[in-house]
């Protein structure tokens, strides 16, 4: 772009940890979209054994405005993305998977939309395979215009996404620096209802969406990798506990319940299978646990279904998933 463009408008943001080879490819694609821009990239790494250190030395050699910090030992992903959103001294910021990528000829849509003083943008994203060489076409967000988003209507922004069924969220938030700093504190509190949920982070940006004017900015901005998923317990806690908990906290927050409700589209049939197959946890936990007992996002008549469900013997429940095992090695 000819025209002046204020260095501090925008940073980006990159919590890692031992993904050296994927941060690599990552620094690659921002440093060729900003150097021309000199927009400073603020990189936290979450005591890295790998070689996250030298990559990320040989890219200060490259590129000068790189700020980076190393945590003692490992604070988790959830801390790490606290950490490195408080080293900014950016209008906005854009946090950033370390093992995603952007698109060269980007960085313009993005500054001509950030002029545009929204608070927030939401970026579509193309998801690629594990190495991140073959774009998945099915899982593309396909829109014809951008969307905008006033004062109130983030609710429908988490319908949309949900509704659009795949956007890459760690590489897809641009906001402004101010609003998000400013929760900081609170979710640092050990006390914090969803301290170290796995979803929290989407929880405080929507949080931070709320009471603001964004954008989902249509153009595929992010090549996004598709990663594994993870599985067993941890599996029952990334797809339903704790996406349940972020929910019912946004709801205490002033977001309409119908809304959640949509953008969880949480299928209670499959949440018990899974809980069954998984053999770690029951399906009464969602019955039981303290946050799910009470919650609102969860209908009576299925919260009823699930008692009953929870009462089966469990002897009965053992020899299901003995036949299942038996079919499985068949």
């Amino acid at each position: 772009m000819e025209e002046f463009i204020d260095e501090d408008l925008l940073g980006i943001c990159i919590p890692t940890f031992n993904r050296a080879e994927y941060l690599d490819v990552c620094l690659d694609s921002i440093v060729n979209a900003i150097s021309k821009i000199n927009f400073p990239i603020y990189i936290s790494d979450n005591a890295s054994t790998d070689g996250t250190e030298g990559v990320i030395s040989e890219y200060k050699k490259r590129y000068h405005r790189i700020v980076h910090v190393r945590n003692e030992t490992n604070r988790g992903l959830y801390r790490n993305i606290l950490n490195v959103i408080k080293l900014a001294k950016t209008e906005y910021i854009w946090l950033m998977g370390d093992d995603d990528a952007i698109k060269e000829d980007s960085i313009d849509i993005i500054i001509s939309n950030l002029k545009k003083g929204y608070d927030y943008i939401i970026v579509n994203s193309t998801p690629y395979d594990e190495k991140l060489e073959k774009a998945k076409p099915d899982k593309v967000i396909t829109c014809k215009n951008n969307k905008v988003y006033r004062r109130g209507e983030s609710g429908n922004l988490l319908v949309d996404l949900k509704k659009w069924a795949y956007h890459g969220f760690i590489s897809s938030m641009i906001v402004r620096t101010s609003i998000i700093q400013e929760l900081i504190p609170k979710y640092e509190n050990k006390n914090f209802v969803l301290y170290n949920n796995i979803w929290t982070p989407l929880a405080m940006f929507y949080e931070a969406f709320k009471d603001y004017e964004g954008l989902f900015l249509c153009d595929p901005i992010v090549k996004n990798r598709d990663n594994p998923r993870p599985s067993g317990k941890d599996a029952w806690n990334y797809f339903y506990i704790d996406r349940i908990k972020v929910m019912e906290y946004l709801g205490s927050i002033g977001y309409d319940y119908k809304l959640l409700r949509r953008a969880l589209d949480f299928k209670i049939s499959s949440a018990i299978f899974f809980a069954i197959m998984s053999k770690t946890m029951r399906p009464g936990i969602i019955l039981f646990n303290e946050s799910i007992k009470e919650d609102r996002m969860i209908p009576y008549r299925i919260k009823c279904v699930i008692f009953l469900i929870d009462r089966v013997p469990l002897l009965l429940l053992k020899k299901f998933r003995d036949i299942i095992d038996r079919l499985r090695e068949a």
